[in-house]
């Protein structure tokens, strides 16, 4: 019975130790391909949104222009400084300026082709903490919604393949994985706990370096995440 007892115990074991290296080997991944996948990719770029120029600049000759005596309907509306002529959601800017993040200043002027209205958009100072790059221009300001974390790598695998058509095999290694989406804004959530990627990384015959071939990104991403302005 001890006998019996002992087999069935070192059985488990063992049928245990094995599971742990299957599933150790099947997962592990060389800390280059995940710092090129998931540091130096796409992955690691928050999910934003852009966001119209800064109007301050331009403040003083709106003011002065609509203040002026227009004859000419030719010069009534210079659009480059209309900030309801730029693709901004209604609800997001009214959130930027209930966080006082953004303040809007009409200015409107009259000539004989009827009033025209002269909103000038203007940021805050603080507008620099959201944005994914604070140094570049403001035509290429993106506000900062959220950023994804690796949960798990669920698959590996690494093989030869000819990924060009040239007869040429490379090295290749594949992986599957689970992220999250995480808000950078306190009054958003996310519909889905959890979200699946994908990516194929080469070995570079002449470098020696790995590169990334391809990432794929969970499609439910796009309209996953939910802000309540």
């Amino acid at each position: 019975m001890i006998y019996k007892s002992n087999s069935k115990i070192y059985f488990k074991i063992i049928i245990g130790l094995i599971m742990v290296l299957f599933i150790a080997c099947g997962k592990s991944v060389p800390q280059e391909i995940e710092l090129i996948v998931f540091e130096q990719s796409f992955f690691s770029k928050p999910i934003s949104v852009s966001l119209p120029c800064d109007d301050s600049a331009s403040e003083r000759w709106v003011a002065e222009y609509c203040n002026s005596s227009i004859k000419s309907g030719l010069y009534a509306a210079p659009i480059g400084y209309n900030s309801k002529s730029r693709l901004i959601d209604e609800g997001f800017l009214k959130y930027l300026e209930a966080k006082k993040l953004v303040t809007i200043k009409n200015y409107s002027t009259t000539n004989s082709y009827g009033r025209f209205d002269y909103p000038v958009m203007i940021y805050n100072s603080e507008i620099k903490k959201y944005l994914v790059d604070p140094n570049s221009n403001c035509n290429n300001w993106r506000f900062k919604l959220a950023i994804r974390t690796l949960k798990r790598i669920d698959y590996t695998n690494e093989y030869e393949s000819e990924p060009y058509g040239l007869g040429v095999k490379m090295k290749t290694f594949s992986l599957r994985f689970i992220y999250e989406v995480v808000p950078e804004l306190s009054n958003a959530k996310v519909k889905y706990e959890e979200f699946d990627g994908s990516a194929k990384v080469l070995l570079n015959p002449d470098t020696g370096k790995w590169q990334l071939e391809n990432l794929e990104l969970d499609k439910r991403e796009e309209n996953s995440l939910q802000v309540d302005y």
